[in-house]
């Protein structure tokens, strides 16, 4: 989580405590609410990339034709969320 560099995107400053008690209750929450795993990345998709584009441009996403259209948006969380830091799984 970039959380603990302030800027013009991210005013909030955490510390690294915070922070991990954060992590640590969004996980708990989702426990309570009977998911099985709750997993906390950063958003640097970068190194998928590559990879991605290589898979749409062998059609391994079959029919699934919106992939193909989104290409790089999928790896550029930040080209549909500018201020995202973090992802949240289940």
């Amino acid at each position: 989580m970039v959380l603990t560099t302030p800027s013009d995107r991210h005013p909030a400053v955490l510390s690294a405590d915070a922070i991990a008690a954060l992590k640590n209750d969004i996980k708990c929450w989702g426990a309570e609410l009977g998911l099985q795993r709750v997993g906390i990345t950063d958003c640097d998709l970068s190194g998928a990339e590559r990879r991605l584009l290589q898979w749409l441009d062998d059609g391994m996403h079959g029919e699934m034709e919106w992939m193909a259209r989104h290409g790089s948006k999928r790896t550029r969380p930040v080209l549909h969320w500018p201020t995202v830091t973090a992802a949240i799984t289940s």
